[in-house]
């Protein structure tokens, strides 16, 4: 079976989404190309991100979709936070438990995103 290997958001800044991802989630690592419509961003992992422009659109992001980000130490995750934070991301939650210390926030078109560790790992 093959993985995941890539997610298409639209969105109304391709720009302003660009650096989002790029600054705050890694998607730096690889070259970045349009490829039709949408913007290929890349991460460490070869995971890709496109950015596909929808102009005056309105993007609706339905009920509890999100997408997460598994970091490998709590404290990257704290510390992501609290860039976050300081730079006034809208932070929706964060769960500090035992074994698990997570955070949801929204992009700039309102997708909820969550970054997460976990002492299981990946």
């Amino acid at each position: 079976m093959g993985r995941l290997n890539h997610l298409n958001l639209a969105v109304a800044d391709v720009e302003r989404s660009r650096r989002f991802y790029e600054g705050w989630l890694g998607f730096d690592a690889g070259p970045t190309e349009w490829l039709g419509d949408a913007l290929f961003l890349r991460d460490v992992d070869a995971f890709d991100l496109a950015l596909t422009p929808v102009g005056d659109e309105t993007v609706i992001v339905v009920g509890r979709f999100h997408f997460g980000f598994q970091l490998r130490e709590r404290n990257e995750v704290q510390a992501l936070l609290a860039g976050m934070q300081s730079d006034g991301v809208p932070v929706t939650a964060v769960d500090d438990e035992p074994g698990f210390f997570s955070f949801k926030c929204r992009d700039p078109d309102g997708y909820l995103v969550e970054v997460a560790w976990s002492e299981r790992g990946t």
